[in-house]
């Protein structure tokens, strides 16, 4: 099991956002390549494209962008102050590079990771009651079970329904199909 890192393009877009008025044309200009990503998340998404059409956009559309975008922050890597809002915005960007970019070989990956951060933030605000879960395990399990409750939210399921179904067939389902009972697949299922 293997967890991979994912950026988000919002964070990187309010560092840039944030920095524009030292260097308004600089600025923009990351702030345009990251409109595009953007705006081809958007098609796919206008397109009803699935996750392997949306994998292959991204290849095509995404990647030659992306490339285009790294060129431009490595030209400007040492352009600003280190103390600089821009400084810190191509920084950023540049040291979370392999983060940022990881969307781009999964569809199924979003260019942005703030819906997570909203479906957590109830437990961030209620994390003063379980401290103490018991056990690294314990906090492992726990994590597992909120991103499955806030996946099922997301998605509109009856998270009730959700786990009463995928529990009783768990322990027997085999081990290569485990990725079956993931709340968007189990519903597509339905």
């Amino acid at each position: 099991e293997s967890i991979i890192e994912l950026g988000c393009w919002d964070h990187c877009h309010r560092y840039f956002t944030n920095a524009s008025e030292e260097d308004p044309a600089a600025a923009s200009e990351a702030l345009a390549y990251i409109k595009r990503l953007y705006h081809i998340e958007k098609q796919a998404k206008d397109l009803k494209l699935d996750h392997r059409q949306r994998q292959t956009l991204r290849e095509q559309q995404s990647k030659p962008m992306l490339e285009q975008f790294k060129q431009w922050l490595d030209a400007h890597e040492d352009t600003y102050l280190p103390k600089s809002g821009m400084s810190a915005a191509v920084r950023y960007s540049r040291n979370q590079w392999t983060a940022l970019t990881e969307y781009i070989s999964n569809g199924r990956v979003p260019i942005s990771n703030c819906l997570c951060e909203q479906s957590f933030k109830a437990i961030a605000t209620g994390r003063n009651n379980w401290l103490f879960v018991g056990s690294e395990d314990g906090g492992k399990a726990a994590a597992i079970i909120f991103s499955l409750t806030m996946t099922c939210r997301r998605l509109g399921l009856d998270a009730h329904r959700y786990f009463d179904d995928v529990l009783r067939k768990v322990n027997t389902y085999p081990c290569n199909r485990l990725s079956e009972l993931l709340p968007d697949t189990w519903m597509a299922q339905q």
